[in-house]
């Protein structure tokens, strides 16, 4: 965050730090933003291919589909969201009882 600081207010840096100063903190901050991206990828590549649960890879980018216990795993609210607007159709759909 300071060396986005002092590159983003330049005159007011070069002001405080020599040139040497600023020219190192754009170093800093150019090979930061490296270790930020690589940082992500390796993330991303961890929770998308080398999960131990989903490993070698997730289907549903293939198919679409999602099993209901990845659903349960992966999704909990959203499964309850979907359960509970299709017993709403249900109760929609249910025929009334002749008593």
């Amino acid at each position: 965050a300071l060396t986005g600081a002092i590159m983003w207010f330049e005159n007011t840096s070069m002001g405080l730090f020599t040139k040497l100063g600023w020219d190192i903190s754009r170093t800093i901050h150019f090979y930061e933003a490296i270790l930020a991206t690589l940082a992500i990828i390796v993330w991303h590549f961890y929770f998308v291919i080398f999960n131990p649960d989903m490993y070698p890879m997730n289907l549903a980018w293939l198919t679409g589909k999602i099993s209901e216990k990845e659903m349960l795993d992966e999704h909990a609210l959203e499964l309850d969201d979907i359960k509970k607007r299709e017993a709403e159709a249900e109760k929609k759909n249910k025929p009334a009882t002749e008593e």
